[in-house]
């Protein structure tokens, strides 16, 4: 859902901006739905390049897209999760997009990513679900293990390379200048 993110989500971005808007980011990369581009704008008021890139969207939930949370979809919705767990990753929703496709279209942006901007510090804001089968993609971990990634709105992973094909993650899931903050 292309959705605006709450006042919660704005005091968020807020304290992300202020702990890193002096850290180097060359660029920062963002979804092309509208959440990204508000939990980053006050990084554009310091003149920071922005890219929008679709490849980074949440993954396509199909039927469930915009759906009330009823009993039959959790059902279903959990039903998929599990599946995935599993090692199932071609299924999905009516509609929907598996994680397979959803790590295809991210090694596609990855690429694209690391041929813009070479070596150089980046930001990526992207979401939950893509942001675990990115994990996956960069470590090269199945992506039956997408939940064994933790994450918090607005919270900070970081990942080095050498050589721009092999990752290691070096922080994970910082979320200290959220303190105080409800975390979501």
């Amino acid at each position: 859902i292309n959705s605006h993110i709450n006042e919660t989500g704005r005091l968020q971005a807020a304290r992300f901006h202020e702990r890193y808007k002096e850290y180097p980011f060359s660029k920062i990369y963002i979804s092309e739905l509208i959440r990204t581009r508000q939990s980053i704008e006050l990084f554009t008021n310091n003149g920071r390049q922005i890219s929008e890139m679709g490849a980074l969207d949440e993954i396509n939930w199909g039927k469930f897209e915009g759906k009330e949370f009823s009993k039959d979809i959790k059902d279903e919705f959990y039903h998929i999760l599990n599946e995935w767990n599993s090692g199932n990753i071609d299924i999905t929703s009516e509609g929907g997009e598996t994680p397979r496709q959803l790590a295809s279209r991210l090694r596609t942006g990855i690429e694209e990513v690391m041929d813009d901007s070479g070596m150089e510090d980046i930001l990526i804001c992207t979401h939950g679900r893509t942001m675990k089968a990115l994990f996956c993609v960069l470590l090269d971990i199945h992506l039956s293990k997408m939940d064994s990634f933790k994450h918090t709105n607005l919270c900070l992973y970081k990942f080095e390379t050498a050589d721009g094909r092999n990752f290691d993650m070096t922080l994970v899931n910082e979320t200290s200048h959220l303190k105080g903050l409800k975390v979501i």
